[in-house]
């Protein structure tokens, strides 16, 4: 038992702006027009309802010991991957590539100039911005692992830094680990902080950020209200002016530590649901508890948001921890509520499959890591080999339709621990991928939807 509980609340704070400071590189030249062709065969793939992906091959350049795949984005022609511990002292860096044919480009490579700050941990793309965490980042000696967040905006094919922000709350010297999650959709972003404390207490912390056409300000920050619930664990934004109109935004905040009473069920979690209104407020819209959680659930540990052209908006969250191999739950809007729309598992439930601990939405399609699984290959069981599955929104409801794993699995890669989905195309990481050496060298293997598939929607 913790020692110290606010249950139930949540503290909306209004911050003050960030300042802009350099502390990054951009390294391009070495890399101009360098292209690598997409070789299928990469990754095997069976279903349990009907086949629709195709593994086209894996995507990058990666270092030994870099855990390349960490995080992935994947937006139209243009791919990103963080690689948070590459550099001789895990500076980190972010490979953005783009799609020109059947072949990805590297377009420019971006990295920290400070060791230790894992640059490239969490990142998310939105048209030609892109949001990158580096939550090692020391600030001053006495505030190490502080954390920082950084914005870059693409024009032609050149990345620019236009923003990067620090942590404005708590204390910087209890490692808040600001930017472990980062979220950007438009003119809207958040950043996690899931260990920043209030007083005495790791609370967990989102800061929520928008353009105003000069700048990017920090509006409003967010704090959990348990001691060790990890608020800022995993975030995720949408905004809706993309799709006409003036329409608040969306936003969801996982807290996969939180505690649901003083006798448990402990570390069930929650995710929370915020509206970021056009007129520059913040609201808590919605607490999302698991209907029937359970001691270590963890969920929203994983948390997706989409408002897709056709259909209703949407909301996945990842419960990993759920019933030991962990299960994903789906929300939609009904009444001016978010619904529980569906719970989905994954095909054999194995202990420990961590089914859920990564989730993306695009549309009436649903990608959800299982890094955790262990797969069946010619040598037997390979434990924690991982896998990602594929779903499809048929009529309102969710089908499993694919289920995909690396060609050569090996124990303890964990693919999977990050996924990214835009249109009919999808990407899939695993930073413990040692490509037939002992280390984290990482893998990131891009999937296509199979030509018979493909609608008047695609």
């Amino acid at each position: 038992m913790r020692a110290t509980k606010r249950m139930g609340t949540l503290a909306l704070a209004l911050l003050a702006a960030v300042a802009y400071v350099s502390g990054y590189a951009q390294d391009g030249a070495s890399h101009d027009a360098e292209a690598i062709s997409i070789s299928p065969g990469d990754v095997d793939g069976f279903f349990d309802f009907f086949p629709e992906w195709v593994g086209l091959g894996s995507v990058g350049e990666y270092q030994i010991d870099s855990q390349a795949g960490r995080s992935v984005a994947l937006n139209g022609d243009t791919l990103a991957f963080g690689a948070p511990n590459a550099g001789q002292n895990e500076e980190g860096q972010v490979q953005i590539w783009r799609r020109s044919g059947a072949d990805w480009i590297i377009e420019t490579v971006l990295h920290s100039a400070q060791a230790g700050a894992h640059f490239g941990t969490a990142i998310d793309l939105s048209g030609d911005r892109l949001i990158v965490g580096a939550p090692g980042y020391d600030l001053s000696q006495s505030s190490n692992d502080a954390g920082r967040a950084y914005i870059f905006h693409r024009e032609g094919t050149i990345w620019t830094l236009t923003a990067q922000f620090d942590l404005q709350y708590g204390s910087l010297a209890n490692e808040p680990n600001f930017g472990h999650a980062v979220a950007i959709s438009g003119d809207s972003a958040v950043v996690g902080a899931p260990f920043a404390y209030s007083g005495a207490l790791s609370v967990g912390y989102a800061g929520f950020y928008r353009w105003d056409g000069f700048e990017w300000n920090l509006l409003f920050g967010a704090v959990g209200g348990d001691d060790g619930e990890q608020f800022g664990e995993a975030v995720d934004i949408i905004d809706r002016s993309n799709f006409g109109g003036d329409l608040d935004d969306y936003a969801v905040i996982g807290s996969p530590g939180r505690d649901l009473g003083d006798d448990g069920p402990f570390a069930a979690g929650a995710a929370q649901v915020f509206r970021f209104t056009v007129e520059g407020t913040l609201e808590l819209w919605q607490q999302l508890p698991y209907p029937d959680p359970t001691t270590f659930g963890a969920f929203g540990s994983a948390v997706a948001v989409t408002s897709p052209l056709f259909g209703d908006s949407r909301i996945a969250i990842g419960a990993p921890g759920r019933d030991l191999h962990g299960r994903v739950l789906t929300y939609t809007i009904a009444g001016g509520q978010w619904q529980l729309n569906q719970e989905l598992s994954p095909v054999d439930g194995e202990t420990f499959d961590r089914f859920g601990g990564a989730v993306a939405l695009a549309g009436d399609r649903l990608v959800v890591g299982a890094d955790g699984d262990d797969i069946d290959s010619d040598g037997g069981e390979v434990a924690d080999a991982g896998s990602v599955y594929f779903f499809r929104n048929i009529s309102g409801f969710w089908f499993r339709n694919d289920r995909q794993s690396l060609r050569s699995p090996a124990s303890g890669d964990r693919y999977g621990s990050a996924v990214s989905i835009s249109g009919i195309h999808a990407v899939a990481g695993g930073e413990h991928v040692n490509g037939g050496g002992n280390n984290d060298t990482g893998i990131v293997v891009e999937y296509v939807v199979d030509l018979i598939f493909r609608d008047g929607f695609d």
